[in-house]
């Protein structure tokens, strides 16, 4: 694997991390369980779970980020 390949996996995984603590970070705040978010973004709570993993599909964190804003 070449250095920029790397480097854009490392990039791509630190953002997918950040998107997965703010989702948690917005959750948080607005009193919300895992459960509740899935429910309120039409979304099974397995995604909001992957989400704390760090690894939600991209429709999931759309719908997510349209929620909380």
């Amino acid at each position: 694997m070449s250095g920029d390949t790397r480097c854009s996996i490392e990039n791509r995984m630190d953002v997918r991390r950040r998107v997965g603590l703010n989702i948690k970070k917005y959750r948080l705040e607005l009193g919300l369980s895992q459960e509740e978010l899935a429910f309120r973004c039409a979304l099974h709570h397995t995604y909001i779970s992957g989400a704390k993993r760090y690894e939600p599909p991209c429709a999931s964190r759309r719908a997510i980020n349209g929620f909380i804003g």
